[in-house]
């Protein structure tokens, strides 16, 4: 019995060392700047031990101070757990530390550990939906008081609600958390607003005034030295600096983004980058250097089973074979992600490779195949909302419409109403501020087309109108266009 209880003993010491190490790790990893690159070397060097040391709080989390301390390490040290240990993984520890904390009454611990599942079940492609643990953790914030919960509770309802394309409530979110934060004088926070803000500007078209955004974003995540952040801030700059074919400005911006997110190694924000970056690289026609990226960005995903991401990355190299004129290989990868995309209920990557299926089967040839893939593109966007995947689908329904204006044996006032509803949709697809300058390009190549068929000036009053249709107007016409409906 003595020698029993001289071994649990010494268990809980060793445990207790981990545990605090990792709370110290977390404190420093806050911290920002090389604190925060030291915390991550720390964790890593002892991640065997600290994965041995959660294993045995968690096989005797019944007994009670064995569970406190489980809950300590989880509650304490999140943040750090949370950008070191994967989805999946950080998903069993997190259940049973929750089940002691609700066993403890520890009503904290248990909003923390709600906001972190909440978290980890976003960012992979976990089944399991999100929103119920946050609203359980939103709720046992409020109780407890804790202002900095309500902010990081808040915060995460903006995430989830821009995801759900829920912009309003997003944006109500993000304001009542940049006013807490303020009056807390917490940084990180204020940060976070600017950032969604930048977000919602560019989601509007306002690329300058998101520019402006992240820039204020920038300036707070450099003073609280959130590397990591930083990575973030600096793609989207890049990401909009590609929109406005500041090419060049891009590059430099989105290399710097990769060595802040190298530096980070938080797999979320180097595939981010990555993907950013591969993008831009296929822009200036850098193709090896995109494929090269995409591939490195895939790897990432994959090994790290972010699905999602994993399927748009494949996606890419899909679009480059298309845009290399490979179009045997883009169909072949194509169709595998959309396959992947669509199994994932992929609102909006798989809309988007969806999309170029149908300038890809065009060019082959199976003209039944890329009305296939565009029915299935309506039918998508019947129970969706927001105009960006609207008009993409519109963007290859231009080509397709083309196609039959040339169709011969078609009678010429049926060749002139498939070019006159060619050009509307051109010009509707052109009005979208996010269009990437490759699809522009593509539709451009149209123009010329359409003044053949209908004249200069004609073919402008078309591009104009349809610069005024709303998405579901487009949408509809879709329908009857193709199909009748």
């Amino acid at each position: 019995m003595i020698a029993t209880t001289q071994v649990r003993i010494s268990q809980l010491r060793l445990a207790s060392h981990y545990v605090e190490l990792v709370c110290r790790c977390n404190v420093d990893y806050l911290s920002g700047f090389e604190r925060s690159l030291k915390a991550i070397q720390v964790f890593d060097r002892e991640r065997l031990q600290i994965e041995n040391t959660v294993s045995w709080l968690m096989h005797l989390a019944e007994d009670d101070e064995v569970g406190a301390l489980l809950v300590t390490l989880l509650r304490d040290g999140y943040q750090l757990l949370y950008a070191r240990i994967e989805g999946d993984e950080l998903r069993t520890w997190l259940k049973p530390g929750l089940n002691v904390a609700r066993r403890l009454g520890d009503v904290r611990s248990q909003a923390v550990l709600l906001l972190v599942l909440a978290y980890s079940l976003r960012l992979t492609s976990s089944p399991d939906p999100s929103e119920p643990y946050l609203d359980q953790a939103y709720a046992l914030a409020q109780q407890t008081g804790d202002e900095l919960l309500l902010v990081r509770c808040l915060q995460a309802f903006v995430k989830l609600y821009r995801q759900d394309q829920k912009y309003d409530a997003a944006a109500r979110c993000n304001q009542q958390a940049y006013e807490l934060s303020c009056r807390l004088g917490y940084i990180t926070g204020m940060y976070e607003y600017y950032q969604h803000r930048g977000e919602e500007l560019y989601s509007a078209g306002q690329l300058e005034a998101a520019l402006a955004a992240l820039n204020e974003a920038y300036a707070l995540a450099l003073k609280a030295g959130l590397y990591r952040e930083i990575a973030l801030i600096l793609t989207k700059t890049g990401m909009i600096y590609h929109l406005q074919e500041r090419f060049a400005e891009a590059l430099v911006v989105l290399e710097q983004a990769r060595e802040f997110a190298q530096c980070t190694e938080f797999p979320p924000v180097m595939i981010f980058t990555l993907y950013a970056l591969g993008d831009v690289q296929a822009a200036v026609k850098d193709v090896s250097a995109a494929q090269e990226t995409f591939l490195t960005g895939l790897r990432l995903a994959e090994h790290h089973h972010f699905d999602e991401e994993a399927g748009a990355l494949s996606g890419e190299l899909g679009v480059l074979a298309f845009q290399q004129h490979d179009l045997r290989r883009a169909q072949e990868i194509l169709e595998s992600a959309v396959d992947q995309l669509r199994a994932l209920e992929s609102t909006f990557y798989y809309p988007t490779f969806l999309t170029y299926l149908i300038p890809v089967r065009l060019g082959l040839g199976d003209v039944e195949g890329a009305e296939c893939a565009l029915r299935e593109g309506l039918d998508f966007l019947a129970g969706a909302t927001g105009a960006q995947e609207s008009l993409a689908l519109v963007w290859a329904a231009a080509q397709l419409g083309i196609h039959h204006a040339g169709q011969p044996g078609l009678p010429p006032e049926q060749q002139a109403s498939w070019a006159a509803r060619a050009a509307r949709w051109t010009g509707a697809a052109l009005t979208l501020p996010s269009m990437m300058p490759d699809r522009c390009a593509v539709l451009r190549h149209l123009i010329p087309d359409l003044h053949a068929r209908l004249g200069v000036e004609h073919t402008a009053e078309l591009l104009t109108a349809g610069a005024q249709l709303a998405p579901d107007s487009l949408i509809a016409e879709l329908g009857a266009a193709f199909f009748g409906q």
